[in-house]
């Protein structure tokens, strides 16, 4: 079973992330030539938003389960496009420049490639706002006084 997490801290992400969506969606296993195609398109959204990781494209797929949609999709690199209706419903803010702070996000992204708690770590990767990822960052560094 494929976790938000081991889909960013694959060897291949763009494979991985491939898996994930067919495991939650449904979505017929990718060809070679959707794999090119998903990290292609991939790669054109991570330029446009720097903010964005995989962590991100997983939320909206997990976003895109939980609105009991009836049509399904027939190839994998097509959920990638649902951002724009995930982003409109207030599921991944970090693609609102108002809404993000630089310095935050880069220090919760050091965060998680030291922390194995799994609850600190779901905490981290979960929070959405500026505001409560902000506080979550500050309340992970008063419990860990050396980081």
């Amino acid at each position: 079973m494929l976790t938000p997490e081991k889909v960013a801290n694959a060897p291949d992400p763009s494979y991985a992330f491939a898996q994930y969506v067919q495991q939650v969606l449904g979505v017929p296993w990718p060809t070679l030539g959707d794999q090119v195609i998903l990290k292609k398109k991939t790669n054109e959204f991570f330029g446009r938003y720097p903010h964005a990781d995989y962590y991100t494209l997983c939320r909206v797929v997990t976003w895109i389960r939980g609105q009991k949609r009836t049509k399904r999709f027939t190839r994998v690199w097509l959920v990638i496009d649902s951002f724009r209706d995930a982003y409109a419903a207030g599921v991944i803010p970090e693609l609102d420049r108002e809404r993000s702070d630089d310095h935050i996000e880069a220090r919760i992204k050091e965060i998680l490639a030291i922390e194995k708690d799994p609850v600190w770590r779901t905490r981290l990767i979960g929070t959405q706002g500026l505001e409560y990822r902000r506080k979550l960052y500050f309340d992970w560094v008063s419990t860990h006084a050396s980081f």
